[in-house]
């Protein structure tokens, strides 16, 4: 078994221990657990070479509408200096 998956390895060295279960059971009928295939890639000491490259997130924005009561509010001294609403629409279809 060891030699079944370093060979499927050596062949394709970018997929992981499940692709390598799932082709040794289409291709060869082999019906062992994807774990056992997976402790064959611990014990041989492989790894599957990733073909994805990582790609940065980009930064998320700022608020574009901050909220300005919370820092001027030490600054509210009478009763309807501040009036606050909200344009919440729903729409039903």
């Amino acid at each position: 078994m060891l030699r079944l998956v370093q060979g499927c390895h050596d062949a394709h060295p970018s997929h992981g221990y499940r692709w390598v279960h799932a082709y040794l059971k289409r291709s060869d009928g082999i019906t062992v657990s994807a774990e056992y295939v997976r402790r064959c890639f611990l014990y041989l000491g492989i790894r599957a070479e990733t073909k994805h490259q990582k790609k940065d997130r980009e930064r998320k924005a700022r608020d574009p509408y901050p909220n300005l009561i919370f820092s001027t509010w030490e600054t509210v001294d009478r009763p309807r200096q501040v009036i606050v609403s909200d344009m919440t629409a729903w729409y039903c279809q």
